[in-house]
């Protein structure tokens, strides 16, 4: 198990989504802190605020690429901006985003002009060769074993917005958000019986248990 696992935001587009649940799980075995959409998302939220906000809160940004999905008009450019934006105010030499191709596609021509970047500029992944996992995980324990990650750096430096953060753990409404997740998700484990399924469930589950612990509930 990582001690302080990192977020890991998965974008990607709906043709490619059963190599990004395989990806998903895997990164759970391996004690990190994947986001995706259809995991983490609880019904009746707002889809297109809450994934901006997740994007925002994870530390590392994997995009996934293949040959079908990039030919898509529009393919998730706005999540990839965003990104983008986020890579160019952290120091130089550290790794957040990621292009990760499930095939030997094209890595799309997507600028953010505000920054000067290109996607076509950061160093992709082979991930569909053998050994594409585990390049992966070099990548992360690179950026998060012998880097300094930024979340750390802020706390060494803290700032108002963070001051605010800090001292919010009473807040009851995301309480009571953390609680209904715990609930939905010891509902499904009852009725699940795939043992990967209920490994990823159980992930759930611990992680609403720490969250409502760590904001007071």
């Amino acid at each position: 198990m990582v001690a302080n696992p990192p977020q890991i935001f998965i974008a990607h587009a709906s043709e490619d989504k059963p190599q990004v649940r395989e990806l998903y799980i895997k990164l759970l075995k391996a004690g990190y802190k994947p986001w995706l959409d259809e995991e983490d998302l609880i019904p009746g939220q707002n889809w297109r605020e809450e994934i901006p906000k997740a994007l925002k809160s994870s530390d590392l940004f994997i995009a996934c690429l293949s040959s079908t999905s990039i030919s898509k008009r529009g393919y998730i450019q706005r999540e990839f901006k965003m990104a983008m934006k986020m890579l160019d105010e952290l120091p130089p030499g550290e790794i957040y985003l990621i292009p990760l191709k499930f095939d030997d596609c094209q890595i799309p021509e997507i600028r953010q002009s505000d920054y000067g970047l290109n996607l076509q500029d950061i160093q992709w992944l082979d991930y569909w060769q053998p050994n594409g996992f585990e390049k992966l995980i070099k990548a992360i324990e690179y950026q998060f074993g012998t880097q300094e990650k930024d979340s750390e750096k802020r706390i060494s430096t803290p700032n108002i917005a963070q001051e605010k953060t800090s001292i919010n753990y009473s807040d009851p409404e995301a309480v009571k958000d953390w609680q209904e997740k715990l609930a939905m998700f010891r509902k499904e484990e009852v009725i699940i019986t795939d043992p990967e399924k209920k490994f990823v469930l159980r992930k759930r589950i611990q992680e609403c248990i720490d969250k409502i612990e760590e904001l007071g509930g």
